[in-house]
């Protein structure tokens, strides 16, 4: 009895962006060991994606990537030497290379003939997330520049006082810097991804604030407002031509949807309760704004200065609307897409240890597969010796249990208890199954 893992379930242990290379020989068909590698590859390829959303998506050096080196539950043995993988070039070892930021990575396997290859880098779906997060924060930081020029005779602020530490960042009002949503560092002027370049221009005094993007490009923003509007940078009758006063409205949306965005990020992406949003109520603000129209607090309400925030009901999601002179001004939140694969493939990767130990016990049984209620952390199963971690459910931060929740687990014997069958619930709503099959 083996477990036949597929090829493209083991490849979605990793959520990011995956290539997989194969140069065969013409005996790697016929030989086992050649899907035993492909199979440890992958897994240790999961182990440096576990060890990526844990930094922000900055993979390993390649000191590290050897057991004993990075966090790896059941470390892969070599299949032609039976003891543990190690860097090499012979049959069974591997080559791991990464890149100097360190945002992308390759596994190179050899066998006989041939070799195995993983390539693996930041997914497109967390990059549109993070660069949306960036022009967020660079317009906060664009209001506070304006705000800086306002209590100074209009004269925008120089580079060297565009940071979090300096004078703009240090102003009356200003607690909160936006933060790069790679690093989790605050924004601060450069050329890599969620950083800003900062100029005046010396004749007409209007700042530009240009942030870059992870996916190539650039937005710029101007300030002052006043000189900006005065110049024609936003025209009349142009959606981006906004009254003074309106502009200061959005600026306190972005301001509150930081706050929640920060106490989501803390809590498992857990959004406040609707009674939180308030000043004064759960949700953690060092400066709560302003209404500009009315020079008093800003509150929920349906008239101009004032803002509806609405969540789901499961707290997964939410919507922040400000209401303007005319109109309004919407942004929305929740458990972004690259959050999802990352727990999905963390929920899979669960699965594939809590086979193993079925099948551990199994082997110490005569082949006798565990009773339903044995397959637990605290069971039977989970308790036998040489399990040496319980898989946790990313989403409940606890072990791994049967249920029907999200990171949850199905087990069931078939066959009169010849074969199993595993099920993971994906935040997808689908299920990952694995089975047990016979040669």
């Amino acid at each position: 009895m083996r477990i036949k893992i597929v090829l493209a379930v083991c490849l979605a242990l990793a959520c990011a962006v995956l290539v997989v290379t194969m140069r065969p020989s013409a005996t790697s068909a016929s030989d086992p060991r050649v899907e035993k590698l492909h199979e440890h590859l992958v897994l240790l390829d999961g182990y440096l994606e576990h060890y990526a959303n844990d930094r922000y998506n900055h993979y390993p050096t390649v000191a590290q990537v050897r057991k004993g080196g990075i966090p790896a539950p059941l470390w892969p043995a070599n299949p032609w030497t039976g003891r543990p993988m190690a860097p090499g070039t012979g049959n069974g070892a591997f080559k791991y290379a990464v890149s100097a930021t360190r945002l992308s990575c390759t596994l190179t396997a050899h066998y006989p003939g041939g070799t195995l290859r993983i390539h693996s880098s930041v997914p497109r779906t967390r990059k549109t997330q993070n660069d949306h997060r960036t022009i967020e924060g660079a317009e906060l930081i664009q209001y506070f520049a304006d705000q800086w020029a306002r209590h100074h005779g209009g004269q925008a602020p120089t580079a060297e006082q565009m940071a979090s530490d300096a004078a703009v960042g240090k102003q009356s009002g200003v607690s909160w810097w936006p933060h790069d949503p790679w690093t989790h560092q605050k924004m601060h002027q450069g050329t890599g991804w969620a950083d800003f370049t900062y100029r005046v221009d010396a004749d007409s005094g209007i700042f530009s604030i240009i942030v870059h993007f992870s996916r190539g490009g650039t937005r710029t923003l101007r300030g002052p407002f006043s000189k900006t509007l005065a110049a024609g940078v936003a025209r009349p009758g142009d959606g981006r031509a906004l009254s003074f006063v309106d502009k200061q409205v959005q600026m306190n949306i972005l301001l509150l949807q930081g706050y929640l965005n920060t106490q989501a990020e803390k809590k498992g992406f857990v959004y406040p309760a609707r009674s939180a949003v308030k000043k004064g109520g759960a949700l953690v603000a060092p400066v709560w704004p302003v209404n500009p129209w009315t020079g008093g607090t800003m509150a929920p309400g349906a008239s101009k200065g004032t803002y509806t925030y609405t969540v789901a009901a499961d707290l997964s999601g939410y919507t922040l609307v400000g209401h303007l002179s005319k109109g309004s001004y919407k942004v929305a939140g929740g458990v972004p897409r690259w959050l999802k694969n990352e727990r999905d493939a963390s929920t899979k990767a669960g699965l594939a240890l809590v086979q193993q130990y079925v099948e551990m016990w199994a082997r110490a049984h005569a082949g006798a597969y565990p009773a339903v209620a044995g397959v637990a952390s605290g069971g039977p199963v989970g308790l036998q010796p040489g399990v040496p971690i319980s898989p946790q459910s990313p989403w409940a931060h606890a072990a791994m249990a049967q249920g029907q929740a999200k990171g949850d687990f199905a087990y069931s014997l078939t066959g009169a208890g010849s074969s199993y069958t595993l099920h993971a619930h994906l935040a997808t709503g689908k299920d990952w199954v694995l089975s047990s099959s016979s040669d």
